[in-house]
């Protein structure tokens, strides 16, 4: 069995897409939501000349996100709940995943999955489709990720 593994937006970018492969091979990568939010994020960075425009830089990040065996975790506040009602699911390698209906048949019992809104919005952002609300969200987490206040506390210069 792989050994799971969270990488950050840096680790994420300086990897090439052979090099993701790679990783998978020996990894189960475990994609966050802030991952997601970090890479949308870069959609409404400033263009530099003699850097690649963030658009592009968006779709690329998109293009290795998920070449199999991958998912977008549930998010650390589901998880949290989960724990608190003791209905939190055993920490066997697997990512956390919100079920949406549980199936019996003859054969066993199983759980039936749905892409989650992050899985869909990044299969759009390969193809370079971008909604308002992307735009919309990547401009809200750029500033607040900016502000002084979000800085001191990161810095821990309170």
């Amino acid at each position: 069995m792989s050994i799971p593994i969270i990488l950050d937006k840096s680790t994420f970018q300086g990897l090439n897409y052979k090099n993701v492969i790679e990783l998978h091979r020996y990894y189960l990568v475990n994609v966050t939501p802030l991952l997601v939010s970090e890479i949308l994020g870069d959609l409404s960075k400033e263009e530099k000349e003699g850097r690649i425009i963030p658009k592009q830089e968006v779709i690329n990040l998109s293009k290795k996100m998920f070449p199999f065996n991958s998912y977008v975790n549930m998010n650390y506040k589901s998880m949290i709940e989960k724990s608190i009602l003791g209905t939190q699911p055993k920490t066997d390698n697997r990512p956390y995943l919100t079920a949406t209906k549980s199936i019996n048949t003859p054969n066993g019992k199983g759980l039936f999955f749905i892409e989650t809104e992050d899985e869909i919005s990044i299969k759009r952002w390969k193809n370079g489709e971008f909604k308002s609300i992307d735009e919309i969200i990547s401009g809200i987490w750029r500033f607040n990720t900016k502000s002084d206040e979000v800085i001191a506390l990161v810095s821990g210069s309170n």
